[in-house]
């Protein structure tokens, strides 16, 4: 019985196992992902679609995205200030000091235009993205602001007015107005 039974073990767990076995590692230096996209806000800008060293397109993406966001929140650094840094093999796009996103020629030949042009076109998407969603982010914010605001101020009326009808209410005024006086007297010289 117990041979029965570890064999049936087995062919369960060879049958469970069998399509994590069947897929096929990704090799190295291979482009697993296909293309992944780098957003800002709630806007699609532009795919990255090829490894860089030890960083696959997607962690690339992941990574190109957030410093977006940071400097979407920066309202100090112009979208005009986003300019090129060419080297042999990659070109930077960068905001003062900060490296937004590197193209490199994995990245220009996937996209099947020259390194330079993905770079500028991925640069000047960049500054419309960041100038619209700068845009929006300050109407939203001061119209989410506003509502906030307002609500705030509406619960705290609410509450001014359920604590005077409690005060009343236990004073034991009918009219829910009275007002009890406690007397106090105080002396520095008795």
């Amino acid at each position: 019985m117990s041979k029965t039974r570890a064999i049936v073990v087995f062919l369960l767990t060879s049958w469970l196992c069998a399509p994590v076995f069947a897929q096929a590692p990704p090799q190295p230096g291979s482009n697993a992902d296909s293309a992944s996209m780098v957003t800002v806000g709630d806007q699609t800008l532009f795919p990255i679609r090829a490894n860089l060293g030890p960083f696959s397109a997607s962690e690339r993406a992941i990574a190109a995205s957030k410093r977006l966001a940071d400097l979407a929140k920066e309202v100090s650094i112009s979208p005009e200030t986003i300019t090129l840094d060419q080297h042999e093999t990659s070109t930077d796009i960068v905001s003062g000091d900060m490296i937004l996103t590197t193209v490199t020629e994995n990245d220009a030949q996937a996209a099947g235009v020259p390194q330079v042009q993905l770079a500028q076109s991925d640069a000047q998407q960049i500054r419309t993205a960041l100038a619209k969603v700068r845009a929006e982010y300050t109407y939203k914010s001061l119209i989410v602001g506003s509502l906030y605001a307002l609500l705030c101020t509406l619960a705290l009326v609410l509450l001014l007015v359920l604590i005077r009808v409690l005060v009343s209410f236990m004073s034991g005024s009918n009219n829910g107005m009275g007002r009890t006086f406690v007397r106090c007297e105080f002396s520095l010289w008795n």
